[in-house]
Formats: C-alpha cells, sequence, structure tokens
C-alpha cells in the first residue's frame, strides 16, 4: 500500500481498502486493533466537534499499529468489536509500557484558518465519523464472517 494506492481509491471502493489494512497475516481482522482505532478516533471526533478557534484544511489521520501477531503486544484471540471496545475503554492501551501497540496523530494539515467565532469542525468531524462507520461495519463483518465458522 503506497500513496498511488491509496490515491486509486473510490468512494464505492474505499471501505475495501480500509479493510485490507486489518487483515492481519492468517487472512483474519485485527479486531483488537480496529477496536482500538475507533475508539481513538471516537477521541479525536470529541475534541474536533467542539467549539474551536481553528479549523484544519485537507488533513489526514495517520494510523500506525503493530502487525506481527507473534508480538508479545498482540493479543492473539479476535474477541467480538463489543468485548475489545468495552477493554480498550477501560484502559488506554496506547500506554502500554515498552509496547506501543498503536499510534494516531493527525499529519498533511497544509493550511490553518483561524475563525472570527469558535466552531466545530465539520470536515474533519465529517470525515471522522465515516471513518468510524467503515470500521464498525467491518469489525461487523468479521464478527459474522468468524460466527459462520
Amino acid at each position: 500500500m503506497d500513496r498511488k494506492w491509496g490515491r486509486s481509491l473510490t468512494p464505492d471502493n474505499v471501505k475495501d481498502g480500509i479493510s485490507e489494512y486489518f487483515k492481519a497475516g492468517n487472512n483474519q481482522y485485527r479486531r483488537d486493533m480496529i477496536a482500538l482505532v475507533i475508539s481513538q478516533l471516537k477521541k479525536l471526533e470529541s475534541i474536533f466537534s467542539q467549539n474551536l478557534p481553528f479549523k484544519l484544511i485537507a488533513a489526514s489521520v495517520l494510523i500506525i499499529y503493530e502487525g506481527d501477531v507473534d508480538s508479545k503486544a498482540v493479543t492473539h484471540d479476535y474477541p467480538s468489536i463489543e468485548d475489545t471496545m468495552k477493554k480498550f475503554e477501560a484502559q488506554d492501551y496506547l500506554d502500554m509500557k515498552s509496547n506501543k501497540v498503536a499510534e494516531f496523530r493527525m499529519i498533511d494539515f497544509a493550511h490553518v484558518i483561524i475563525h472570527k467565532e469558535p466552531q466545530p469542525d465539520v470536515g474533519i468531524v465529517t470525515g471522522l465519523r465515516n471513518l468510524i462507520k467503515y470500521l464498525t461495519e467491518i469489525a461487523e463483518e468479521a464478527d459474522k464472517s468468524t460466527a459462520n465458522l
């Protein structure tokens, strides 16, 4: 996956592209990472939904996670999305001592507009909500496919 691949995605296949990013080597989805990402994206959504004195133009969310399923930082079981979300809400997995499991960063914001009156960043919030929706659908589909095995 590179920039050219990312730019080739369209509204019709972006969900498929996102789902590829969260597949483990054994063709199962990393539901633990999907749940962690959803949790962190919801935190970002909450921040950008507040009245802010600025607006970011053309920003991106960089998501990096430990993809080595043999890593001791990675869970080997893939519980349901609901169970995993509860686990991540109970503790912050980004602050694990020596094994950082994932990182989230806002990047590529080339321009920042200062508002006269603080307001939510509707563009960022819309993008985050769409990403949360796609990831939730991917996790639910993974749960269903596992239940059918």
